[in-house]
């Protein structure tokens, strides 16, 4: 019984220091919300399961007050802002799924460090994302804009999506992402609207198209 007892102990010391060692070990620190946020979008984009970051602000600059909630909620919206580029802001939002997060701060010389670990979970992997690239690619090298205005390559885009997806509710893929209209031809109405989103964000280079 006793030797039943240490082994219990034991195991749980080596969980508890394990624990404690996993935020300094794979957490990444910032001092700007706006560098932490960027990481926090990148690793989004990745389809990271896990992402941890730190982030630590001097005592007379705090904006967040002490509240870890509140240094998440900054991060978080910082992350999803919209950015103009395809893949980012309401695109990355619409791509989850759920997500769960766990919120901590802790006094540091001079200030405070806020730690964050966010457990995303998404409708699409990195793989299927890079198909969906690829299909909006090749949909526009067969598709002919001419001399039309925006509206003209807007309504361009629109009949191509029109023309080769259908509203149908499937199982085998998650219907409501772009990949599911773009590379299996049925989604619902989400489906639809990422996959718009995405080819008109796609087919614009800064204020110009293509």
């Amino acid at each position: 019984m006793k030797r039943n007892r240490l082994i219990q102990t034991v195991f749980l010391l080596l969980l508890l220091i394990l624990a404690l060692g996993t935020e300094a070990s794979y957490a990444e620190s910032f001092t700007s919300a706006e560098d932490a946020a960027a990481y926090v979008r990148g690793q989004m984009k990745e389809r990271a399961e896990e992402i941890s970051v730190t982030l630590d602000c001097p005592l007379a600059e705090d904006p967040y007050g002490g509240d870890a909630e509140a240094a998440f909620q900054d991060l978080w919206e910082r992350a999803l802002a919209h950015t103009g580029v395809p893949d980012e802001g309401d695109y990355i939002y619409k791509a989850l799924e759920s997500w769960s997060r766990q919120t901590s701060e802790d006094a540091v010389d001079g200030g405070i460090r806020y730690a964050v670990r966010i457990w995303p979970v998404f409708r699409t992997t990195k793989a299927q994302e890079a198909a969906v690239t690829a299909a909006i690619d090749s949909a526009f090298a067969s598709m002919t804009f001419g001399d039309k205005d925006d509206y003209g390559k807007i309504r361009v885009i629109h009949d191509w999506i029109c023309d080769n997806v259908v509203y149908e509710y499937t199982r085998d893929v998650d219907p409501h992402t772009a990949y599911a209209a773009a590379c299996n031809g049925a989604a619902v109405c989400q489906g639809y609207a990422t996959l718009a989103y995405r080819a008109l964000r796609q087919a614009r280079k800064g204020d110009t198209w293509f």
